[in-house]
């Protein structure tokens, strides 16, 4: 390679390693959000079956619908932003392949590592429709 080609592949090595860092914060935040809003799902649970006071009883309640529909939200979110993370990386092959430069490793190992990025938001969502 010379500097130019040195120069291109360096820029888009960063751009795909910029969007798997993405990817990593992503599913950090959903793996806190989800442990978080199960864990206060879970204790508000408690809190009901020992409780009898309406009032609270009610506000329990309209938590108890609320949580859902927060993790939810969040593992949709999250998983747009993984789609369009590894949607971004796609792109950033197209160039690379053209100037006979592989940015990646095998296509189905990149594959594999992106498909658990994509799912786990899909699980938690999952998992939410059964509260």
């Amino acid at each position: 390679m010379n500097n130019r080609e040195d120069s291109e592949y360096s820029v888009l090595r960063e751009k795909w390693k910029h969007e798997d860092d993405m990817i990593n914060h992503r599913l950090n935040w959903l793996i806190m959000t989800q442990t978080i809003l199960f864990a206060a799902y879970g204790l508000l649970l408690g809190v009901k079956v020992e409780n009898t006071e309406s009032n609270l009883l009610t506000k329990i309640d309209n938590l108890l619908d609320v949580l859902p529909a927060m993790g939810m939200s969040v593992s949709a979110l999250v998983f747009l932003g993984i789609f369009g993370a590894v949607g971004a990386m796609s792109e950033l092959k197209k160039p690379a392949k053209s100037e006979g430069v592989t940015i990646d490793v095998a296509s189905w190992t990149s594959w594999l590592g992106q498909a658990t990025g994509l799912l786990l938001p899909v699980v938690f969502l999952v998992g939410w429709l059964y509260c």
